[in-house]
């Protein structure tokens, strides 16, 4: 995933990873500056453990994130090789979306925006404060939620069988197929109008 997330990083056209919108005439090219992919500190030990993206650029395309993280979850699964990314750049070579499925939305996060080194911002003690409390809040139920989940799978799970299932095919929206097809050998959006592209 490291890998296919570097060769994300520059100045391309994006219309495979992104949710086209025929009637603009909008520019498809972006700039990534950064991918960063890293275990956080507090991280559980697998199979339970999460990962994080981060994902630096100067403007985004609909729904590109999460393409770009549907991608990247099949690559982490063994399922593509990182030069599909590549691939999929090459606009010449792959004019037209191949079907694929994007990242689900709830773990994507705007974390900052960079409105430039003149803006000062100010933060008043006691909001700074509430803000606080309420995410700690927020985080230690959330915490205690995982931990009583994770000792009910693990109650749960036979030594025998084949358990966990792959937590990452959770981050992927539609379903899973059984037989899996390698993406460029997929329908893409202009041989199939009705596709989710």
């Amino acid at each position: 995933m490291k890998e296919a997330g570097q060769l994300l990083v520059g100045k391309h056209d994006f219309r495979n990873f992104c949710k086209l919108d025929t009637s603009s005439k909008k520019s498809t090219e972006r700039e990534i500056f950064n991918v960063r992919i890293y275990s956080p500190e507090y991280n559980d030990k697998e199979p339970f453990g999460v990962g994080v993206v981060e994902i630096k650029g100067n403007s985004f395309i609909w729904h590109q994130i999460r393409d770009i993280m549907g991608i990247l979850i099949l690559i982490g699964q063994r399922l593509e090789e990182p030069s599909l990314v590549t691939q999929l750049l090459d606009i010449h070579k792959h004019p037209w979306k191949p079907a694929y499925s994007m990242g689900i939305d709830f773990p994507l996060v705007l974390h900052a925006v960079d409105h430039g080194s003149d803006i000062i911002w100010k933060r008043d003690p006691t909001n700074t404060s509430t803000v606080l409390k309420d995410l700690q809040k927020y985080w230690i139920g959330h915490a205690i939620k995982s931990c009583m989940i994770r000792e009910m799978i693990l109650g749960l799970m036979d030594k025998d069988e084949d358990f966990p299932p792959n937590l990452s095919d959770f981050l992927i929206m539609g379903t899973k197929r059984k037989n899996y097809e390698r993406i460029l050998g997929r329908s893409n959006c202009q041989e199939r109008t009705e596709l989710p592209c």
